[in-house]
């Protein structure tokens, strides 16, 4: 069975990674956060760097979950620990998303190589 909630900071939000719309919503965020990365401006002090990282994960989670939701995360903290470690969580949570995806598709297939190549012919 997948999960399709993710809890974080003692909040819970949908993340249904099954989900063809919530997938694209994070994907288009996370091209974008990517991207964003690439980039970002080199000169400049670090804490203007730990600012714009910031702001990169400020809209990150905006643009996966909705508008506000940074702010009922992080309670207007602009913290890049508190903003990596909640991109991590999302990320672990997608990995094993994936990885129950994988295992129930192999569950699907025949044991042996015999009778898959019956069943494409």
């Amino acid at each position: 069975m997948s999960q399709r909630k993710w809890e974080y900071n003692g909040l819970e939000f949908e993340a249904d990674f099954e989900d063809v719309n919530f997938l694209e919503n994070y994907s288009k965020a996370m091209h974008k956060l990517s991207n964003s990365c690439k980039t970002m401006p080199k000169d400049g002090t670090d804490l203007e760097r730990i600012k714009t990282l910031c702001n990169y994960y400020y809209e990150f989670f905006d643009d996966v979950f909705g508008t506000g939701t940074s702010i009922t995360l992080f309670e207007n903290k602009h913290n890049l620990r508190l903003y990596e470690e909640a991109f991590i969580s999302l990320v672990n949570l997608n990995e094993t998303a994936n990885e129950q995806m994988l295992a129930r598709r192999m569950s699907l297939q025949p044991k042996n190589r015999a009778q898959r190549r019956k069943n494409y012919q």
